[in-house]
């Protein structure tokens, strides 16, 4: 993770029911962006929004190194309208 953010509209205590819905904003060369919407079962509003950026490494060197195609591919199949900007190599 190089990258997390949320900003809180409103409050939620223990006992509230939320929903989390998730997307994959971008997928590039190395790394994915994602969103997140936090909703109040109760109030059907939306209580906080943030997301993040996640760097595939190789831990060994750590180094970042290239998503593999099956990441890629499971994206596209979930996620139609996500943007990929990978390289063409």
């Amino acid at each position: 993770m190089v990258h997390n953010h949320c900003d809180y509209f409103e409050s939620a205590h223990l006992d509230d029911n939320l929903i989390i819905y998730t997307r994959i904003q971008e997928v590039k060369n190395s790394s994915f962006s994602f969103e997140h919407i936090v909703e109040k079962v109760s109030t059907q509003k939306i209580i906080a929004k943030g997301g993040g950026t996640v760097v595939h490494i190789d831990k060994s060197i750590q180094k970042s190194i290239p998503l593999p195609e099956e990441f890629y591919k499971a994206v596209k199949s979930y996620e139609k309208d996500v943007a990929i900007l990978k390289n063409k190599e």
